[in-house]
């Protein structure tokens, strides 16, 4: 189960990255963390709709996960393919919401974060290979994290989520 709600949350949560298809994908693994930086560096301009359009939309996640042929993914793809738009869209606006109250705790210019590192993980799981780590970075004199995964979709991998921001040790 846990397997399985990590997979959830890495395809229907929100995701940031750039704003055509062609350009989300990095074919680095080791580029995941400074997308993701590049992706924060715009976030005090990204509209919740800029935000939720700026990611694998839930037809593009349905047809990913549909091409998967690994039959440990049956009840993983059975829960997107059920997934309708409202429900993506409630997802993607908890996260949304969730790094717009993180930042005002800490009072983050994100336009003004210096990248520190990227530590990660590749991994496959139920035939899905990604990357699943933790960008650092720094506003002023404080470190701070996201958590960040991405899909290797060909030969690129998606960022499909920057979540759980909070200031580097607390853990």
């Amino acid at each position: 189960m846990k397997k399985i709600t990590f997979l959830l949350v890495v395809f229907l949560t929100a995701t940031f990255s750039v704003y055509s298809q062609d350009s989300k994908g990095v074919t680095n693994p080791d580029d995941v963390g400074k997308r993701a930086l590049d992706i924060l560096k715009k976030f005090e301009n990204t509209s919740e709709i800029e935000f939720r359009n700026s990611m694998m939309t839930i037809e593009e996640v349905k047809e990913f996960v549909n091409k998967q042929e690994d039959s440990a993914m049956g009840r993983m793809k059975e829960d997107i393919n059920k997934m309708d738009i409202a429900e993506y869209q409630k997802r993607v606006a908890k996260v949304y919401n969730d790094l717009k109250e993180k930042t005002k705790e800490f009072n983050i210019v994100w336009k003004d974060i210096e990248y520190v590192d990227f530590t990660y993980e590749v991994r496959n799981k139920r035939g899905l290979k990604g990357v699943e780590g933790e960008v650092f970075f720094k506003y002023k004199e404080t470190e701070y994290k996201v958590k960040t995964d991405a899909v290797k979709n060909g030969d690129v991998y998606m960022p499909v989520i920057v979540r759980s921001l909070r200031k580097k040790d607390d853990d």
